[in-house]
């Protein structure tokens, strides 16, 4: 058996971080010698304690590293190596999985707010082609968040990218979708809300 904390981590690269929840900023590291952990590790709080089998969890923690990785820099300050991982965002969610990319990795991507246009153009660019990875066309509704944002932003060529892949989108709503959801929207960036 092997003891698995679920812990939150100050923005650091500390301990050996194996999985990320964007929506609550947690990392669940494998700690070999629970009794190790001390205040000087940058841990704010312990959530909870989960015993699971340690080839299990030795498996999954090995498949998720290069996914931690990315994900791990997504919050980077070097804009080349936040360039870099928003450009694998579909490797990121068809890792997690389209439950996780819809509750998790989207609602994070829409709260992060990137200040360099190149980063934002990346982004407005890649959550176009994210249909497929949420869902489908029943869950694309999903993406109107963080597509609205990046076409509010100030660079008119992250504008112009994000309204090109909220129309690419456009075309995955159902009529119910458009006038529920996506008119809405339009309704907000036209008049400036």
């Amino acid at each position: 058996m092997c003891h698995t904390r679920l812990i939150t981590l100050r923005l650091s690269r500390t301990g050996t971080a194996r999985f990320l929840n964007f929506r609550t900023g947690t990392v669940i590291l494998k700690i070999e010698e629970p009794e190790l952990i001390s205040d000087n590790q940058e841990l704010l709080h312990i959530y909870q304690i989960m015993t699971t089998p340690a080839q299990t969890t030795q498996d999954s923690e090995d498949s998720l590293y290069p996914i931690a990785i990315l994900i791990d820099e997504l919050r980077n300050e070097d804009v080349q190596l936040r360039l870099n991982s928003i450009r694998k965002l579909s490797t990121i969610a068809l890792a997690l999985g389209v439950e996780r990319t819809r509750s998790e990795l989207i609602p994070f991507l829409t709260d992060t707010i990137y200040d360099e246009d190149e980063v934002l153009l990346a982004l407005a660019e890649q959550l176009g082609n994210f249909t497929p990875l949420v869902g489908g066309p029943e869950h694309v509704h999903c993406l109107l968040a963080p597509l609205e944002n990046l076409a509010t932003v100030e660079e008119t060529v992250v504008r112009d990218k994000a309204v090109e892949s909220l129309r690419q989108i456009s075309e995955k709503h159902s009529s119910a979708m458009l006038e529920e959801q996506f008119f809405p929207m339009i309704k907000r960036l036209a008049l400036g809300m």
